[in-house]
């Protein structure tokens, strides 16, 4: 039945001068073969995809129909776009060896998780050469030398170290002792400081010359040191100025009542006390019985040298406490440098022991560079995507044998080479991704971008993302299908029909 209706259509197509007629005869016959192949197949399926569907007219032309069926919008896939593509990652990062060598051997084989750290694979040992051997002889002088100096550097330090800490010890000590003496400040309830000397001192000074002075200037002297009661001046004593007999009487309160408190050290209290005595005796007379001109001599003679000796005891306190607060910085001073010498010497040690530990790491790896095999460790955690080398393959440094890919899918991209002679997909559509040999094995990606440049094979260059979880590997070969969208035209095979210039015309579609 196929075979003749191929013929009527080829009769008819060669034949384009014939009448309307007969082109409505062809359609009829169209129409009933196309029926008889129905009840034929049974109605299999109401549903087909007949892709690059060629009839050849009178010129030999060729006429391409995309699509006929009932699919259309239903996201089924066309195979008419199917592009070739593969996995790319980045999170790549590539291993390289540090020096030149053969591949030794694998630990690890594509896709099983590294650690970072983890030994991957080994270098084969270098043959040892005169040169090698040369430079592992002088690494190891270069070792025992800087083991040795820093050996003898350490035990320098330590000794020194220890000296200034006994140092810094008896110094403090010292101090305690010095500030002991000097300071009342220190908290000491000793009476043997110096500056308690020297305010003990004081007061013994003006004790001294208000004793003296007592049966020179009053009637009732026993009451003078007591403070109970104001001593009876003498009647002609300061006669010539009656404000300074009231002055001297405070003054002679004030110094014995802080004669009497021993938390307070009658320094100005002594002081206005000498001056005013001085200026009452000053202007004093004689009475011929109770004040004579001695007794006013032997006054002035009293209170101008116990002024000198109140002055004097006064300075040496005051020059006591000022070298007990410079006794104290320099101390200060001195620890100081002492804990700064302490910090420097530990940091000598410190540092010569990393100079010496990182001489001796660098001896190891030349070592086991140049006796032993060279092991090729991870740089990162990941998956083995690719080995680049095989065992008993040469390697230099810096060539990359490996690939470990890190991320997850999430850094996965899918690089698609599309053709130029179909529609350029849109960035956003949807795709399937399967790979070659596991056809139910699909995911589904969204392309994110494509390239505005042909390539050297004349195909766009376009990436997808998965938005669906895959554990395919990286570099793994894959076959990329554009899923149908709602613009896609379908129609059944029983509408077209074919006009006398040879090309297809839709003849009716029904629901």
């Amino acid at each position: 039945m196929q075979e003749k209706l191929t013929y009527i259509v080829t009769r008819i197509r060669n034949n384009k001068k014939k009448s309307l007629t007969a082109v409505l005869g062809f359609l009829a016959l169209i129409g009933i073969g196309i029926a008889t192949m129905n009840v034929f197949a049974k109605q299999a399926t109401s549903t087909q995809t007949m892709d690059n569907m060629q009839m050849s007219d009178a010129g030999g032309s060729n006429i391409e129909i995309a699509t006929v069926g009932d699919g259309a919008g239903n996201g089924a896939t066309s195979t008419k776009n199917s592009w070739p593509g593969e996995i790319i990652s980045l999170g790549n990062l590539e291993v390289q060896p540090a020096r030149e060598g053969t591949i030794a051997g694998w630990y690890v084989h594509i896709g099983e998780n590294v650690r970072q750290g983890q030994t991957i694979g080994t270098l084969s040992q270098p043959p040892a050469t005169p040169e090698l051997m040369t430079t592992l002889a002088s690494q190891g002088e270069e070792l025992s030398n800087k083991r040795a100096y820093v050996d003898t550097q350490h035990a320098y330090i330590l000794a020194r170290i220890e000296t200034l800490k006994h140092f810094r010890e008896s110094v403090v000590v010292s101090a305690r002792a010095t500030n002991a003496l000097l300071d009342v400040a220190t908290g000491s309830t000793t009476d043997l400081t110096i500056v308690n000397v020297k305010q003990k001192d004081i007061r013994a000074v003006l004790q001294g010359v208000l004793i003296k002075t007592s049966p020179l200037i009053a009637t009732n002297s026993g009451v003078l040191t007591t403070g109970l009661n104001l001593p009876q001046l003498k009647s002609t004593l300061g006669a010539r100025n009656s404000v300074l007999r009231e002055e001297f009487s405070r003054a002679l309160l004030a110094v014995i009542s802080d004669l009497n408190d021993q938390n307070k050290l009658p320094i100005a209290s002594g002081l206005i006390y000498f001056d005013t005595a001085i200026k009452l005796a000053d202007a004093s007379i004689t009475d011929g019985n109770t004040l004579l001109d001695s007794d006013i001599d032997q006054l002035k003679i009293v209170l101008t040298d116990g002024q000198s000796a109140f002055i004097k005891a006064i300075n040496e306190m005051k020059t006591a406490e000022l070298d007990s607060v410079t006794k104290q910085k320099e101390v200060a001073e001195q620890l100081k440098n002492i804990d700064l010498e302490i910090a420097e010497l530990e940091k000598d040690y410190a540092v010569q022991g990393v100079e010496l530990a990182s001489k001796e790491v660098a001896y190891s790896t030349v070592s086991s560079a140049i006796k032993g095999g060279y092991t090729i460790t991870a740089p990162r955690s990941g998956v083995i995507s690719s080995v680049l080398k095989k065992p008993g393959e040469f390697v230099s440094p810096g060539m990359p044998v490996a690939v470990i890919t890190g991320g997850g899918s999430a850094q996965q991209l899918v690089r698609i080479r599309i053709p130029n002679n179909i529609r350029k997909p849109m960035v956003g559509e949807t795709l399937s991704v399967f790979r070659p040999g596991f056809p139910t094995d699909a995911r589904k990606a969204r392309l994110v971008g494509v390239g505005s440049s042909l390539d050297e094979t004349g195909s766009y260059m376009a990436d997808a993302v998965f938005t669906q979880p895959s554990d395919w590997p990286v570099s793994a070969s894959v076959r990329v299908i554009a899923l149908e969208t709602p613009s896609t035209i379908t129609i059944k095979l029983s509408s077209i029909l074919w006009g006398g210039n040879g090309e297809p015309y839709v003849w009716a579609v029904s629901d």
